[in-house]
């Protein structure tokens, strides 16, 4: 009986432990305070947002969707057809709040919102037009390629091109705050400018 109460107490303490962090985290006690900063500032693409809301936002959202769909594929079938709805609502929900931290960091490194577009518009133009390149390929050869070696060379090819084209806008995005104003509004860690070398 004594070993049957022990994995119980131990599960709860794990979760008060769980639940005392989760406080913490709301009250601002611990260091990831940004993660949940997109989701009140849903619409707002003007300002400036620093390394840590953006990618701590981006951690976050992803745990959600990868969650969410783990559950989808986890629970059995009548509640994963819900979680399977969720799947696909929850990603489309966490959009707007994406593209508005992305181009509030991109403001927050004293450039324009617009590379936040390149970011996304460039790989879905480069795997749409690698499909239609695979498909053109795959009927003018009549099966002389074998479709599965080519589907992969093709991917491998489109991956290092998306990556390749990415690379700047992930620098950027890394990149330390500019320090004090900028066009975009002020420093968000509270910073004066740089003193000027004469």
């Amino acid at each position: 009986m004594v070993w049957s109460i022990i994995p119980w107490r131990r599960s709860c303490r794990f979760s008060c432990q769980a639940l005392r962090l989760i406080v913490d985290w709301s009250r601002g006690g611990l260091a990831m305070t940004y993660f949940l900063l997109p989701l009140r500032k849903y619409t707002e693409f003007s300002g400036r947002a620093r390394r840590a809301e953006f990618w701590q936002w981006l951690v976050f959202a992803q745990l959600v969707c990868i969650g969410i769909l783990v559950l989808a594929l986890a629970v059995p079938e009548p509640i994963s057809i819900v979680f399977g709805i969720l799947s696909i609502i929850v990603p489309l929900a966490l959009v707007v709040p994406s593209l508005a931290v992305a181009v509030r960091r991109m403001h927050d490194t004293n450039r324009s919102g617009g590379w936040v577009i390149y970011l996304v518009v460039v790989p879905v133009v480069i795997q749409y037009a690698s499909s239609i390149v695979y498909y053109a390929v795959l009927f003018t050869s009549r099966g002389a390629v074998p479709a599965d070696e080519s589907k992969e060379v093709l991917s491998l090819g489109v991956f290092a091109f998306i990556a390749a084209l990415l690379l700047p806008v992930l620098i950027f995005l890394l990149q330390d705050s500019t320090r004090g104003d900028n066009r975009f509004g002020p420093d968000p860690k509270g910073r004066s400018a740089a003193p000027s070398v004469t």
